[in-house]
């Protein structure tokens, strides 16, 4: 075989343990700092990670690629002791997410919870993330790096094109040096994106509210309404009764629900005009590259994944990706 042959294999050989460093460098977004999906009983391997990525910026050269991850719960079944019923336990699985876009992406993330009914969108660097260049000439043997042909050479030269979610909070964000309340922020951001079909053209109808109430007795009430199944005459002598409250409090909390959908319309109509300047701003060929965005789910190569668990769901921003593998 010729050097050139023995250059090519050495490189083709290594795309796998690159692809297994580039997954394992991305910040898995919205994980549990204290219980991350790299640990425990699995080594999660991504071998055609970076080969996929490749060929997709190989084959559309106006293309970028940013890459971050996200983690999912899935049940595993465990051998245990000889009578006894297998163990069964729920772990965070690595999933890495990869959008192929004409232009850069927003370096913004939206923080929200289930819990929750407020949503913020902030600059990736208020929780030291960024759109990190990705080299993968740093991770190969200088003799590699020197012997290279044509080909591997053209791999290297896509990688440039490749950004990672990168974070650098002290620690990975263990021990006490982070804050609950920020951690909390780090295990409910997603990446964010804004595109012409999430934006509508009129205000959305609303139909639920939390309302808060402040009884006769300086009581401070919080309780919500669903109009779509809720009925005032019945729901607030019930709240009344369940509360203990005087009857004649009927038409005060009757003032609070209306107060609270006047404000809700109201946040929403402005989150609405919000959304629309935003898309105007970016412009007609940022906004065609970002509409026509294409998405990579990928998960790890692994037996222990059943392959029906596998969604294209990726999050409520950038919603469903094109292809999973």
């Amino acid at each position: 075989m010729s050097k050139k042959g023995q250059a090519s294999q050495s490189i083709s050989v290594g795309a796998d343990e690159l692809s297994n460093v580039l997954a394992r460098e991305t910040w898995l977004c919205g994980q549990e700092l204290d219980c991350s999906a790299w640990t425990g009983p699995f080594d999660w391997t991504f071998s055609g990670l970076l080969p996929k990525i490749r060929e997709k910026l190989r084959t559309n050269l106006d293309l970028k690629a940013f890459v971050f991850g996200t983690s999912e719960p899935q049940q595993f079944s465990f051998p245990s002791k000889k009578g006894e019923p297998e163990e069964i336990r729920v772990l965070p699985i690595p999933a890495i997410v990869v959008v192929f876009c004409g232009v850069d992406v927003p370096d913004q993330l939206g923080i929200t919870s289930v819990q929750s009914s407020t949503e913020d969108i902030v600059q990736m660097r208020s929780l030291k993330m960024s759109w990190c260049p990705w080299n993968a000439s740093e991770h190969l043997e200088r003799s590699q790096r020197r012997a290279g042909d044509d080909a591997s050479c053209t791999d290297l030269a896509l990688d440039q094109r490749i950004f990672k979610l990168h974070c650098t909070i002290r620690h990975g964000g263990q021990g006490p040096f982070t804050s609950e309340s920020r951690r909390k922020k780090y295990e409910y951001c997603m990446p964010y994106v804004l595109r012409s079909k999430d934006v509508a053209s009129e205000p959305e109808e609303v139909t639920h509210v939390i309302a808060t109430y402040k009884t006769r007795a300086g009581a401070e009430l919080e309780f919500g309404f669903d109009k779509e199944v809720d009925r005032t005459q019945l729901f607030i002598p019930e709240l009344i009764e369940d509360y203990g409250l005087e009857k004649d409090e009927f038409d005060p909390i009757k003032d609070s629900l209306k107060a609270a959908f006047q404000a809700k319309r109201a946040e929403v109509a402005k989150t609405l005009d919000s959304q629309q300047k935003a898309l105007a701003a970016l412009g007609g060929h940022a906004l065609a590259c970002i509409d026509a965005m294409f998405i990579l789910k990928v998960y790890p190569d692994s037996e222990h994944i059943d392959p029906l668990m596998k969604t294209t769901f990726v999050n409520r921003y950038y919603g469903s990706a094109d292809e999973v593998m």
